[in-house]
């Protein structure tokens, strides 16, 4: 199950659950629809809390839609994860598609405030790693 929806800042997706490639893929183009409507410099925040690990098929769609949302003008970036493979998944796939620079990840356990912190990042540059 996924939700994609337009923000004031950019794009926002929320997925739960078993992801596949098939149902990605229509994530992915539902956000890219999105993210054509937007000017240079859009966020994303990618609440990925209830999704389990993506097989690898999906992974790689997820990947390339990582570099094209770059090259088509997205600027910071959040995952908020509560899994640690997710989380060396979607930093791994991060690195590979040349958006780690501008892609912090949120730990949920944190506290309560991660989507703030989240947003602090996309919105305001406020680096939650520092």
């Amino acid at each position: 199950m996924y939700d994609v929806s337009r923000t004031d800042y950019g794009v926002r997706i929320v997925a739960e659950g078993f992801v596949g490639k098939d149902e990605l893929k229509e994530m992915m183009r539902e956000a890219a629809k999105v993210t054509s409507e937007l000017e240079t410099g859009f966020g994303l925040l990618f609440d990925a809390r209830g999704m389990f690990a993506l097989p690898p098929e999906a992974a790689e769609v997820l990947k390339h839609s990582m570099a094209t949302a770059k090259q088509n003008g997205m600027g910071r970036s959040a995952q908020i994860l509560e899994d640690a493979i997710n989380t060396l998944q979607f930093n791994r796939l991060a690195r590979e598609a040349g958006i780690s620079d501008t892609m912090r990840q949120i730990d949920p356990a944190g506290g309560p405030d991660c989507e703030r912190v989240a947003m602090d990042w996309i919105v305001k540059g406020i680096d939650p790693e520092k």
